[in-house]
């Protein structure tokens, strides 16, 4: 994006309590991290894709799998993952940083885009597509934030808020300018997931993406997508 540098980053790590490995389980011969690098690869405003891991021997897995779709690797800190993600953008000079959760491999780049816009154009230090804020179903929107405003949160932020890069902005709304991403009324669904944190959540995840059209990852728009969605969520 002109005039500034914008980084997607990824907090992906191999122990998942509920889900081990779920960023390499598989689905029509690909892993679940290769769809969220996929999509993150195919925004023109997304200058670098960098997947956050851990420098343990047992991320070495999902290092080499990032780099082998076409993402750039940062490692750091298990346990601070504010800090690995901070350390990630200020490594690959971001000015404007998209949090691309690991769990939600299917999020939207038409969302992305818009939340990209509204902060480049704003006065903003955060734009959310969460479905508190959206109505957007979990794990289709991301959160956009400037460094500056991901500096702020690495040096206010400790304890427990260290686990996530944006919990110590929505504990404190009071003090950053924020705004959520404006979507279209059609995408609103506030029921629906499609985020992969258990094994039945990466079943539901496998039949939704089973079903979407033979084409790269990157050009499964938001409709498309939503469509399978509530199809499936309907009988559930």
């Amino acid at each position: 994006m002109l005039g500034y540098k914008v980084v997607s980053i990824i907090p992906a790590r191999s122990d998942s309590v509920r889900l081990p490995s779920k960023h390499l389980l598989k689905v029509r011969d690909r892993t679940m991290l290769s769809y969220l690098i996929e999509r993150m690869n195919s925004i023109d405003e997304i200058d670098d894709t960098i997947v956050a891991t851990s420098d343990r021997a047992c991320d070495e897995k999902i290092a080499l799998e990032a780099i082998s779709c076409g993402a750039k690797v940062f490692k750091g800190s298990l346990d601070d993952v504010v800090g690995r993600f901070y350390y990630a953008a200020l490594q690959f000079k971001a000015d404007i940083v998209v949090k691309s959760n690991g769990d939600n491999p299917l999020q939207a780049p038409e969302v992305i885009k818009r939340g990209i816009k509204q902060i480049a154009n704003n006065d903003l230090d955060i734009v959310t597509g969460k479905n508190l804020y959206t109505g957007l179903p979990v794990g289709i929107g991301s959160e956009v934030l400037t460094f500056d405003a991901l500096n702020r949160i690495n040096s206010l932020a400790s304890g427990i808020i260290r686990e996530d890069p944006t919990n110590y902005i929505f504990k404190n709304l009071n003090i950053f300018k924020w705004s959520s991403i404006n979507i279209d009324k059609n995408w609103k669904d506030p029921k629906c997931s499609i985020t992969v944190d258990t094994k039945n959540d990466f079943e539901f995840f496998k039949s939704v993406v089973e079903l979407l059209p033979n084409v790269s990852p990157g050009e499964w728009s938001i409709d498309d997508i939503l469509e399978i969605i509530r199809i499936k969520s309907r009988y559930k």
